[in-house]
């Protein structure tokens, strides 16, 4: 009886944040959000998905929906990421941990200055791997550097990027 209470309680929890984060892209209040901003809305929910996933996820927001197509439902998007939410791991769009985050670094620094410069980080996520848009890189960078050296300490920054919460 507990486990199920624990059980009811955190779906709760959880139906409670997708909808908060979703609110956030609800501009007209309609529970609708357009598909360009899920990708904000999902990592606002402090998960980490990649294009494909993404992709993945906007189909099955938009499979039998009678919005406009680029545009999402509160109902579906609820329920497609309340699976997610229960169990992370199994979806594969859990952050990658401090460690991780802070070699992948440390690979733009060879000469171990401990920072890396803004210019460095834009070439190398937009030439190799995953690509980001220039929205999200810009997002990044702001996000990232320093305002006085223009550098990127990315001790600390992996740190905040590898944080649940």
């Amino acid at each position: 009886m507990v486990d199920a209470t624990k059980d009811v309680k955190k779906m709760e929890e959880c139906i409670k944040k997708i909808q908060s984060a979703f609110s956030l892209a609800d501009r007209d209040g309609k529970k609708t959000c357009d598909v360009k901003e899920l990708g904000t809305v999902i990592r606002s929910l402090q998960f980490n998905p990649s294009e494909a996933q993404l992709h993945q996820i906007i189909s099955e927001c938009e499979e039998d929906s009678d919005l406009p197509k680029g545009f999402i439902g509160l109902e579906k998007f609820q329920a497609v990421m309340l699976p997610v939410m229960l169990d992370p791991g199994s979806h594969g769009m859990v952050r990658d941990t401090e460690e991780t985050i802070y070699k992948a670094f440390k690979a733009l620094d060879p000469e171990n200055k401990g920072y890396i410069e803004a210019d460095e980080l834009r070439k190398a996520l937009t030439s190799k791997g995953e690509m980001f848009s220039t929205e999200e890189i810009n997002d990044l960078l702001t996000a990232a550097t320093d305002m006085e050296t223009g550098h990127i300490y990315y001790d600390d920054y992996a740190e905040i990027l590898a944080e649940d919460e």
